[in-house]
């Protein structure tokens, strides 16, 4: 995936884009529940939205992590001991437990 993107010479990260395209569908896709009343079938018109998941793999999950404890000033064998014992697993956690996702960027 290609992070920034060319635009007439302006650069602009690919994430910016995928979220306006993102929030684009969701308000036609609001609107157009609304427009037929279809939110009256769901239970909770919250959880039946538009639901986006980002799939980053986990050696960039894991270098993210390093960079970021890396600025709050950990050495190395600290960042790793946190991210084993704290990142990881909560990371884990959400992956085992999530719901299938709308669109799945990654």
């Amino acid at each position: 995936m290609r992070y920034v993107i060319d635009i007439y010479g302006v650069l602009v990260p690919s994430l910016l884009l995928w979220i306006i395209v993102a929030y684009v569908l969701s308000a036609i896709l609001r609107r157009l529940m609304q427009r037929f009343d279809l939110y009256r079938l769901v239970w909770h018109r919250a959880l039946f939205d538009f639901s986006i998941f980002v799939d980053v793999p986990r050696n960039e999950l894991e270098r993210r992590l390093m960079e970021r404890w890396h600025g709050h000033g950990r050495s190395d064998e600290e960042a790793r001991a946190w991210i084993a014992s704290n990142d990881m697993p909560n990371i884990e956690r959400v992956l085992a437990r999530r719901r299938a996702a709308d669109l799945v960027i990654g």
